[in-house]
């Protein structure tokens, strides 16, 4: 039997397509800027950052290929002049129709993530196909809706890295329908989960599996995490990813205003560093260190010297950022718009902040400070990440995907979509 997998590449290393294979498809990967020496080659030369992280990632398992190094440019190009909604329609456009061409009476199965999904879903070809949406990030037409209200609010202009704002409204109409016209969805944390519900996805036709994390982030054994008792010594925490307003980095100054102990704070920022707030880095109840795009091997360095990591985002589809960090010893304080509720037991391997309140970050990070063992919390957050492993994701996936196709976990995607039709967010 055939699999088709639709995937650009980025966040898990086609762990799907890998799953499928070992659970004995025959799969056929569509992506872009696969990572062939050609790709690599070509990155490294013209310096295309981007470029580069799609070329450094490859499927493990013996699959087939498509994979088009010419759209992938062309797209870089269009996002440099046109912005990332061009890029993105072009690129889409080119993986459905080489996705279409591969269709045949052997296809049991097309499993495209969201963003890249819609095309090919409402194609008369895939009618007799079951179709599987991946949805890595929560349902964009409620990001549309918080960070739309951090903007009224004033806290930061749309364009600061928020993607979803270079969309055409008809680009973002098929993004918002993905998860309507697929037979089932599988996302990676409850949260994604209650953002379809919200707009209208059936309980039923929704699956989390969380993902993995790479043992390349247990690095080197962590500094030694001292007791409190004697007062003076600073709580380490970590932030790691894009300035922008949902990962909830206007959160943390407040954060620190309120904080009477002593802090160390680094920020590790990844992106457009034109979109740093430059107040971060002149927060005054804090030793403030920034660092932008670094190595792996740096950042699981940083993880392993830190205490806390530290991510009051308002909206993730997962936040692979946590797991990782707790694999490096990191205790996370997270909002609970992540992964957090998944994979974190509260004050036992990290802690889960229910309300985005700068007032609740604070008393959590005091009472770590002030009255946890911290060497404890450490070992039980990196203990509870070793069970989070890409193949107890792939094997979780392939048993679903099995219960979908035998018909114990149903199907509903026409019942979604009536109430996709009566939703807030049918344009």
């Amino acid at each position: 039997m055939q699999a088709i997998v639709i995937h650009r590449g980025r966040r898990d290393e086609y762990q799907v397509a890998d799953a499928l294979a070992e659970a004995g498809y025959e799969v056929t990967l569509v992506t872009s800027g696969y990572g062939t020496p050609a790709v690599k080659l070509i990155a490294n030369l013209f310096k295309f950052h981007k470029l580069k992280k799609l070329a450094a990632r490859r499927a493990k398992q013996n699959i087939t290929v498509r994979s088009g190094l010419l759209n992938e440019l062309v797209a870089l190009f269009l996002q440099r002049i046109l912005g990332e909604g061009f890029a993105h329609t072009f690129i889409v456009n080119r993986m459905t129709k080489a996705a279409l061409r591969e269709i045949g009476p052997q296809t049991a199965l097309v499993v495209a993530y969201n963003y890249s999904a819609y095309e090919i879903f409402v194609d008369p070809r895939t009618f007799n196909t079951k179709k599987i949406l991946f949805q890595c990030h929560p349902h964009p037409g409620l990001i549309e809706q918080i960070v739309r209200n951090g903007s009224r609010q004033g806290l930061f202009p749309l364009e600061n890295g928020e993607k979803e704002f270079s969309y055409s409204k008809s680009v973002l109409s098929k993004l918002i329908a993905e998860p309507h016209v697929a037979d089932h969805v599988i996302c990676a944390s409850t949260f994604t989960k209650s953002s379809l519900i919200y707009t209208g996805i059936g309980d039923a036709s929704i699956s989390v599996i969380p993902y993995g994390v790479s043992s390349a982030f247990s690095g080197p054994p962590s500094p030694p995490k001292k007791s409190r008792e004697n007062g003076g010594q600073p709580l380490r925490v970590i932030f790691v990813g894009q300035f922008v307003y949902r990962k909830g980095i206007l959160l943390i100054p407040k954060i620190l205003e309120i904080i009477s102990f002593p802090i160390e704070i680094t920020f590790v920022g990844r992106g457009n560093r034109e979109s740093s707030p430059e107040f971060l880095i002149k927060a005054p109840n804090a030793q403030v260190r920034t660092f932008w795009d670094i190595s792996h091997d740096q950042l699981v360095k940083l993880y392993s010297e830190s205490d806390v990591f530290l991510f009051p985002s308002f909206i993730e589809g997962f936040a692979h950022v946590i797991l990782e960090s707790m694999r490096a010893g990191c205790i996370p304080v997270v909002s609970s718009a992540t992964c957090g509720p998944d994979v974190i037991e509260n004050w036992i391997d990290g802690v889960t902040i229910a309300k985005q309140d700068p007032d609740d970050y604070a008393a959590a990070l005091e009472k770590i400070y002030a009255e946890c063992n911290i060497e404890a919390m450490s070992a039980a957050a990196r203990q509870k990440a070793t069970s989070y492993t890409w193949e107890r994701f792939r094997s979780t996936f392939s048993e679903r995907i099995n219960s979908i196709r035998n018909g114990s976990i149903k199907s509903q995607s026409e019942l979604n979509f009536k109430r996709y039709e009566d939703s807030q967010f049918h344009p």
